[in-house]
């Protein structure tokens, strides 16, 4: 598994926040560094922001500016976008000697006659959440290679969705976990499913498709011997002392094999409110008058162009890249493949664009 020592600073309203993954030190504030190449013309304002530097410029400079940073970025977006697609061909079936091989030679100890196969249908719930990942990077590549309006607020909202699916997916797909475990994750993720489906109380065949896979998997569980708690979260259940993790908690123990919660709660309500459209998190397209000082809470000024840095999107896809390859070797590990040369040489690449700014990797 990739080691990673991850910085990002979030400022607004004259505070920072700024974690490190991982780090013996505890918190230390890394910069974000602005595009360098063309600075930009006196009609041109440099605002602060969450992870990094946005020029909001004059409608002559901006069509200039999006070419270099698009420019900057392609060497890192087609790194990406090879290792999307690299490290998704994979077999059909684990191999022969594999932890994912042999769990599935023993699921007849979980069978009953309503799920004959929960150890399958547990590989395979977490085999769609990494595949999910690497739809996500593949584009979130697209994204930094094209976007001509940013990117502003959409690659970090695909880092928002990567941070709740890998989180998920890592906890699915830990190896060394046995058939048991492994199966009561999944009757867990089986049952977060049915309660998010409850929710659809406005489209009655959903409402009651929950209600049946509920009380399936429910009946499952009390088969095979395992307590379900109700917990005081929003419906969560947990199955056997197992229960669903959290983005907020659990994100850096997925993507950098280190627990770091300050981390993973800073991000994920900054992403959250980013993708939300949360004023205080959106308000970076503001250019205030001369001499203003932006307010995330009292919005001055006029919305003009903007677009994140270059250094802004590389530092987000690479604690995206870290998320992602963390869970493919997970996988990986579990069903015994290896990464092929195409997937190696592009992780490489990668890694060493964005060591160029405040994340660095040991691939």
């Amino acid at each position: 598994m990739s080691t990673a020592s991850v910085g990002v600073g979030v400022e607004w309203c004259g505070v920072v926040w700024c974690g490190v993954v991982p780090s013996s030190a505890g918190v230390a504030d890394v910069g974000s560094r602005s595009l360098t190449t063309q600075p930009p013309s006196n009609n041109a304002d440099t605002v602060a922001h969450p992870f990094g530097t946005v020029a909001c410029m004059g409608a002559h400079d901006q069509d200039h500016m999006r070419a270099i940073v698009q420019e900057s970025l392609r060497p890192f977006a087609e790194a990406l976008r090879d290792y999307a697609v690299a490290a998704a061909d994979r077999p059909a079936l684990p191999s022969a000697h594999s932890d994912a091989m042999r769990e599935l030679s023993q699921e007849h100890q979980w069978s009953i006659p309503d799920w004959l196969e929960p150890a399958r249908n547990a590989h395979t719930y977490g085999r769609v959440l990494c595949h999910h990942l690497l739809d996500h990077a593949d584009s979130y590549a697209a994204i930094a290679a094209s976007a001509w309006l940013g990117p502003s607020f959409a690659h970090a909202s695909i880092l928002r969705s990567v941070m709740e699916v890998a989180t998920t997916a890592g906890w699915l797909l830990e190896p060394g976990l046995g058939t048991e475990k492994r199966i009561q994750r999944s009757t867990v993720y089986r049952m977060d499913s049915a309660v998010n489906l409850g929710r659809m109380k406005h489209v009655d065949h959903a409402a009651n498709a929950a209600k049946e896979a509920l009380r399936k998997v429910t009946d499952y569980a009390a088969a095979v011997g395992w307590p379900v708690v109700n917990l005081a979260n929003a419906g969560r259940k947990s199955v056997g002392g197992e229960e669903m993790p959290f983005p907020d908690s659990d994100f850096s123990e997925v993507a950098f094999g280190k627990s770091n919660e300050r981390f993973d709660r800073a991000l994920w309500n900054y992403l959250s409110a980013q993708t939300h459209g949360t004023f205080y998190a959106v308000a970076q397209v503001l250019s205030p008058p001369p001499g203003i000082t932006p307010d995330p809470l009292d919005p001055r000024g006029t919305v003009r162009g903007v677009g994140a840095s270059s250094s802004n999107v590389l530092t987000v896809g690479g604690v995206l890249f870290c998320a992602v390859r963390s869970v493919v070797q997970r996988r990986d590990m579990l069903n015994g493949w290896t990464a092929n040369d195409e997937e190696m040489d592009s992780a490489k690449r990668v890694a060493t664009m964005t060591t160029e700014t405040s994340v660095s990797f040991v691939p």
